[in-house]
Formats: structure tokens, sequence, C-alpha cells
């Protein structure tokens, strides 16, 4: 099905918007933090903060803003980067969720009994994980 030029171009309309509204969004945090990081150091020397916050153009504070902010960024960026690198398969297993414990441990075998506990119904109600962690925890016992 094919989609209407109305809706193509309100679609387009759309994102250009979100995207134009996103980036105020974050150049207005980094102002922010900007803004607080000159505050905290003018009021550390007992000066007024807010007349001088206020002196300061925005230009200024967004670039104190953003020099604060880049080594966090770049911790930020190398800690998923790592994730990726490292558990990328991990991290979004394929398997059903009663093998998960032997992949997250490493091993390849599954006992047979957590498939039969996986197959039994279980009560509905509020003990509904209460007893699922019992059966569990009996399963384990057993291995």
């Amino acid at each position: 099905m094919q989609e209407s030029p109305e809706a193509i171009f309100r679609n387009r309309v759309l994102a250009i918007v979100g995207a134009v509204v996103g980036g105020v969004g974050v150049v207005g945090f980094v102002a922010v933090v900007g803004g607080m990081v000159v505050w905290l150091r003018f009021d550390s020397l007992n000066l007024p903060a807010d007349t001088a916050v206020a002196a300061i153009p925005r230009t200024n504070l967004i670039v104190i803003g953003l020099s604060t902010l880049i080594p966090f960024l770049i911790l930020a960026f190398a800690a998923v980067f790592l994730a990726y690198v490292f558990a990328a398969d991990k991290l979004v297993p394929s398997h059903p969720w009663n093998s998960l414990r032997s992949t997250w441990s490493g091993g390849t075998s599954q006992p047979a009994n957590v498939t039969a506990a996986a197959a039994t119904p279980v009560s509905k109600g509020p003990d509904q994980a209460a007893e699922l962690a019992l059966r569990l925890n009996e399963l384990e016992q057993q291995a």
C-alpha cells in the first residue's frame, strides 16, 4: 500500500520538527549545565552568582557546559562500545528463557528438569512469583 503525498509530507515535516526540537533541547541542556558550573564557581568565591550568570552570553555557557560534559560522553560511548564488543551475543539471547542460565554461565547442557518445570502451569495470583522461585530452588537443589 502506497502512502498518499499528504502523508509523506506530514511525516517529513514531523521528522524535521522533531529533529529541531531535539536539537534545541540538547543545546538548552548543555547551556543549563554550563550555567550551573559558572554559578558554582562564582558562588564558591562569594560573588553574586545570579548577576554573573545573567551577564555571560549563552554561547559561552554552551561552551562551558560542553567542556564539562565531553569527558562523561566519552566514558558513556566507551562503555556502550565495550558492552557491544564483549557481550553483544549475551545482551539479547536468542534462546528460550529456560536455557538462559546455561547460556550465561557458558555451559552447553541443560537439565531436563528445567524443561519440565517450564511446562508445569503456575497458579495465577499474587504468590505466582514466590511459587516459581520455590520451584527453581528445588530444581537447583536436585541438580
